[in-house]
Order: C-alpha cells, then sequence, then structure tokens
C-alpha cells in the first residue's frame, strides 16, 4: 500500500524527514490509565516506511485547542465550517 501511495498520490517522493504517521496501534501495554494497545500495526508501519511515530495522545497533547480546531476546519466560535 506504501509503494501504492508514493507511486500514484505522492509523486514518487514523500519527504520522510519532515513526515510523521500518527496512529493509535502503538503495542503499549495496558496501565492504570489506558487499556492496551489492539496491536503494533501503525508503529510497525511507520518504522517500515521509514516515517516517524507519534502515537495519538502525543500528537494531540502537543497541539492547543484552538489550533487544532483550525486544522481540522472547525470554527470554535462558530462550529463547523
Amino acid at each position: 500500500m506504501w509503494e501504492h501511495f508514493l507511486a500514484h498520490c505522492a509523486g514518487g517522493y514523500v519527504d520522510a524527514a519532515s513526515s510523521f504517521f500518527c496512529g493509535d496501534a502503538a503495542g503499549r501495554p495496558q496501565t492504570t490509565q489506558y487499556a492496551a494497545d489492539h496491536s503494533a500495526d501503525d508503529r510497525d508501519f511507520s518504522r517500515r516506511a521509514g516515517l516517524r511515530f507519534i502515537d495519538e495522545r502525543s500528537f494531540f497533547a502537543e497541539m492547543k485547542l484552538p489550533e487544532w480546531h483550525a486544522w481540522v476546519g472547525i470554527d470554535v466560535d462558530h462550529g463547523s465550517q
């Protein structure tokens, strides 16, 4: 699938140094706060594709809420756009 994306959707090139893959399947064990991940497939995919992996908790924790809303196209004062 990665090869298909590169060949047909990305013009044959992805700048892996400035790219990342975000996913929830990181292979994390159960903790007192969170259930165990269902697999490590997302982390494994990012490694095979040569992309930095960021789990969803870290990704959203690093973004300020208004910044995240703007990124996904939500106007915080007026609802969805």
